[in-house]
C-alpha cells in the first residue's frame, strides 16, 4: 500500500537549470518522486535537450488521453515565465475553461493551483467536493494594483501590465476566494497579511522561506579600496512593480547630498512603461549604469558591494537570497517577502518602498561605513546558509499529510 499521484504542470520542466519556474517545477516533482508518492509528471515542455530527467515525465500535448482516473493531485501552472502578457492572459482563459470542463471526469481529489487566474476551475472544483489549495506566488492582486496605481499617479503614467488589468485582477481574486486554503509560496508576514486583510479564506503561513544552493555562490570578501566608489546593485525584470522610479528618485537625492563616490547598477530588462518614466523624469541623474540580464548572476553579484530591492510588491525576490549568498548586505523594501531574511543593522536594512528619505539615509550610511560591508555581508551569508529548499518542500508535504491528502490507495 502506498500513496501515488500524478502532477500536471502547465509549463516546463528543467533539471539542469539553477533557477526559474521550470527548475522549481522539477524540484517539486523530484522531491515527491523520491518520497515514492509520485507516479508521473505531465508537462508542456522539457527544456533540457539531451539531459535525462530523473523522474517519469510525459509531454502533456501527447498525453490528453492518458490522464488516469485515479489522479490525486493536479498542479495547474498557468503562465509561462517569458510569455507576453496578452498571450498569457488568453492562455489562462482557455486553460481555465478546458480544465473546468473535464475536472469532474479525471477523478482529482485535490486542486492545487500555482500562479492562478482560474476562477471557473476553482469554483467547479468546490462544486464537485474537491480540496482546493492555492499556492500564492504573489501578494494579493488588489494590493499590487493599489501600489502600482500610486506610482502611476506620481509620474502621470499608465501601466499596461497584468496587475493593472481589472478583469484579470477580478479573476485572480475570485480564484483565491473560491479556494479552501491559500498558501503563500514563502512564509512572509507581509505577503500573508495582504490576504488576511482582504478575504476570509484560510491563509496557511509556511515556516520556511525556501532557500538556494549556497555552494553555487562565492561570497564577496574584499573591502572597498581607498578611492574606489561604493557600488550598489539591483537585479530584476524592471517594471513599476519593482519600484524603479522610487529607487531612482532616492538615488538622485542621495547624489545631490553627498560627496561620496558611489554608483548604482541595474541589471536586467526594463519594460516600456518604466523606460518612458526614466526618459522623462530621470535622464539627468548621474552614476547610474544599466546592464543586460546575466544568467551567471552568481558570478556578477560579487563585483558589487550592496544589493537593493525596491519593489512595491514582490513575493521574494529570489535575488535577495542570491545577494546574501554572495556576501552582499541588502537594503530591502518591506514589501518584499524575502525582507524577513534581512536582520536590520546586522545584514542590511529594511524600509517602506515609498519612504525615499529612508532609502537615501541607507545609501548614505553605507557610503560612510564602507568598512562594515564585508561584516554585514558575512552575517547575511550565514543566515541564508541555514535555509533549505528541502525544508520548504517537506513543509508542503507535511501540510498535505496532516489533512490526509492524498488518501492512501492501491497502486
Amino acid at each position: 500500500m502506498s500513496s501515488k499521484f500524478n502532477i500536471v504542470v502547465y509549463g516546463s520542466l528543467s533539471a539542469s537549470g539553477k533557477s526559474g519556474l521550470a527548475f522549481f517545477n522539477y524540484r517539486v516533482a523530484k522531491y515527491l518522486y523520491d518520497k515514492n508518492i509520485l507516479n508521473k509528471v505531465y508537462c508542456l515542455k522539457v527544456k533540457d535537450k539531451g539531459h535525462k530527467l530523473e523522474i517519469p515525465a510525459e509531454k502533456i500535448h501527447t498525453a490528453y488521453s492518458h490522464f488516469p482516473t485515479n489522479m490525486k493531485l493536479l498542479f495547474l501552472k498557468v503562465l509561462g515565465k517569458y510569455i507576453k502578457y496578452q498571450d498569457r492572459y488568453l492562455s489562462e482563459k482557455i486553460f481555465d475553461k478546458y480544465i473546468s470542463s473535464v475536472i469532474d471526469l479525471i477523478g482529482v481529489q485535490v486542486l492545487f493551483n500555482l500562479k492562478p487566474a482560474v476562477p471557473i476551475t476553482t469554483q467547479k472544483a468546490r462544486e464537485v467536493k474537491l480540496h482546493t489549495i492555492t499556492l500564492a506566488t504573489v501578494a494579493h492582486p488588489e494590493f499590487i494594483h493599489d501600489q502600482i496605481a500610486k506610482i502611476e499617479d506620481m509620474y502621470h503614467i499608465k501601466d499596461n501590465s497584468s496587475y493593472t488589468n481589472t478583469d484579470r485582477i477580478k479573476k485572480l481574486t475570485q480564484t483565491f476566494e473560491a479556494s479552501d486554503v491559500i498558501i503563500p509560496q514563502i512564509g512572509s508576514r507581509f505577503i500573508c497579511k495582504t490576504y488576511t486583510d482582504r478575504i476570509d479564506t484560510q491563509v496557511y503561513q509556511l515556516k520556511n522561506l525556501g532557500g538556494i544552493d549556497t555552494n553555487t555562490y562565492l561570497p564577496k570578501s574584499k573591502v572597498i579600496e581607498i578611492g574606489q566608489p561604493i557600488k550598489f546593485v539591483s537585479v530584476a525584470r524592471f517594471n513599476l512593480k519593482k519600484g524603479v522610479p522610487l529607487l531612482l528618485d532616492a538615488w538622485r537625492k542621495f547624489k545631490g547630498s553627498t560627496p561620496e563616490a558611489a554608483e548604482l547598477h541595474l541589471i536586467g530588462s526594463i519594460d516600456k512603461t518604466t523606460q518612458k518614466v526614466i526618459g522623462t523624469h530621470f535622464s539627468d541623474i548621474s552614476s547610474v549604469y544599466y546592464h543586460s540580464f546575466s544568467r551567471e548572476i552568481h558570478l556578477e553579484l560579487p563585483k558589487y558591494d550592496v544589493f537593493v530591492a525596491s519593489s512595491v510588491s514582490d513575493l521574494l525576490p529570489r535575488t535577495i537570497m542570491e545577494a546574501m549568498a554572495c556576501g552582499l548586505p541588502v537594503i530591502a523594501s518591506e514589501h518584499c517577502g524575502a525582507a524577513d531574511l534581512v536582520e536590520p543593522e546586522v545584514s542590511g536594512f529594511i524600509y517602506h518602498p515609498f519612504d525615499t528619505k529612508k532609502l537615501v539615509s541607507f545609501f548614505t550610511w553605507f557610503a560612510k561605513h564602507k568598512d562594515e560591508i564585508v561584516k554585514m555581508g558575512k552575517n547575511g551569508r550565514e543566515r541564508i546558509e541555514k535555509l533549505g529548499f528541502q525544508d520548504f518542500l517537506a513543509e508542503i508535504l507535511s501540510f498535505l499529510e496532516e489533512r490526509n491528502i492524498p488518501n492512501v490507495v492501491n497502486d
